[in-house]
């Protein structure tokens, strides 16, 4: 992605051209109160829902970027497609933290040959 992702949600649809950008961050529906005293969320009937988009940037600042309705499905379908991109990464995740498990009861001398055996079976599947 060449700009910021306040650009993207900005873009107008057509310019994206089917091609969807993974985005990190997750979309979250919330109700709003303007502020103004004479309202009816003054009273508890709060605006919305709407649906914003949270991120953090390269330096881990974290935003807030209010999504249109016409661009929900385009988000939401840019969020699944990053959520999909992780996959690997947590089968890989989940087999370190296995092996560093059966790893800490081989080393303690409690370990069975089974558990050794189990261990650099998924040492191995990591390559």
């Amino acid at each position: 992605m060449s700009g910021s992702k306040d650009e993207y949600l900005r873009q107008p649809k057509q310019s994206i051209g089917g091609h969807l950008e993974p985005l990190s961050g997750c979309l979250i529906r919330q109700f709003v109160r303007c502020g103004k005293p004479n309202c009816r969320c003054v009273s508890g009937q709060p605006h919305g829902p709407y649906f914003y988009y949270f991120f953090r940037d390269a330096y881990g600042r974290a935003h807030k970027e209010y999504v249109p309705p016409g661009r929900l499905e385009e988000v939401t379908a840019g969020i699944e497609r990053w959520r999909q991109s992780l996959q690997p990464f947590s089968v890989v995740r989940a087999k370190i933290k296995a092996a560093a498990k059966l790893l800490t009861i081989i080393e303690s001398g409690q370990g069975t040959p089974q558990q050794l055996d189990e261990c650099l079976r998924l040492v191995r599947e990591l390559d």
